[in-house]
């Protein structure tokens, strides 16, 4: 046998070979999932983040045949549930919903954070945000931006806000706006947004930064107040509420976002699957129907677009931390 034939037959086994892993890989990609997938939620249930969790695996369980649970796994601003996951499998049956807060902000929050939000996870996709607003419970002393203003700066470190946890971006949001308005107000952390807004219409705190879906159903139904909302222009969810930009409070504007991740390590072919899922999933026309009516806006991006806008909020969070002087114990 001369070289030439020896080097094709080298040539034609590896290519075999190559082609059985190939099949072998599609084939372990049409048949995920096989069995219930978990979607674990660093909040308790109620809000936005869990509500979209909620939403969004009906319709994967749909796409895909198999039951996609919800896990609540509230506290330490996210990382008890990035914990879970960084922590499980990476085959694909356990995922995160991960926000702004656990995968751009608490790295900058906390220098001994648990995980690392790029390195110990797989991006899916990236799914939606939301606009915040600043909404004031009916003891407030003041029912607009003017009105609170003044009665800060008239009882500095009086008036209480909360928050979903320290360093959450509910808190986050209400240090950035007092750096720029210069006031003062006192911090009462709760563990999550629906606990947040049960003190805030008890009226144990004064002000709250809270997302348009949480925050304005109870507006309407009179048992808190809309003040002012962080998105560009006026939606349709707050139509009778300014903006900050329209207040001339510039800086404000924005508001969370949500993405799907999985432990690291997890098969391209896996991601493929779900990225590809939660694509359609986001493209129906109920869930347009249902986010839309809550002020949520849909992305729908997937893995490599997730990676580089993560990479982005980084980078834009860490300078805003560093601006507030924000400090998490």
């Amino acid at each position: 046998m001369n070289d030439l034939e020896s080097r094709r037959r080298v040539l034609l086994r590896a290519a075999v070979a190559a082609a059985a892993l190939a099949a072998t890989t599609h084939s372990r990609a049409q048949s995920f999932p096989t069995r219930p997938v978990q979607i674990a939620v660093p909040f308790p249930p109620g809000g936005v983040t869990d509500t979209l969790a909620r939403l969004l695996g009906m319709e994967l369980q749909n796409a895909l045949g198999q039951p996609f649970v919800v896990l609540n796994k509230p506290g330490a601003s996210g990382a008890i549930a990035a914990g879970f996951v960084k922590q499980a499998l990476p085959d694909g049956y356990t995922l995160m919903m991960g926000h702004i807060g656990t995968h751009a902000v608490n790295p900058w929050l906390y220098p001994d954070l648990s995980y690392d939000p790029v390195r110990d996870f797989t991006p899916i996709a990236l799914l939606a945000s939301t606009p915040v607003a600043l909404f004031a419970s009916l003891k407030a002393p003041g029912a607009t931006w003017a009105e609170i203003v003044a009665a800060s700066r008239e009882r500095p470190g009086k008036l209480t806000f909360a928050s979903f946890g320290a360093g959450s971006s509910s808190h986050l949001y209400a240090e950035q706006l007092q750096a720029i308005a210069g006031v003062k107000w006192l911090h009462i952390p709760y563990k999550g947004p629906a606990p947040a807004m049960q003190g805030l219409m008890a009226g144990e705190v004064d002000l709250l930064f809270d997302t348009l879906a949480s925050g304005m159903p109870q507006a309407k139904a009179g048992r808190i107040q809309a003040i002012a909302t962080a998105a560009p222009s006026r939606p349709a969810i707050a139509a009778d509420v300014q903006t900050f930009s329209e207040l001339r409070v510039a800086g404000m504007d924005g508001g969370p976002w949500f993405a799907l991740f999985a432990p690291r390590g997890t098969s391209p072919a896996v991601v493929k699957v779900l990225s590809g899922a939660v694509r359609t999933a986001l493209s129906s026309p109920a869930v347009v129907a249902v986010l839309g009516t809550q002020g949520v806006t849909i992305i729908n991006r997937g893995p490599d677009e997730l990676a580089a806008f993560q990479k982005q909020e980084m980078a834009r969070w860490g300078e805003n931390v560093k601006r507030v002087h924000i400090k998490v114990d």
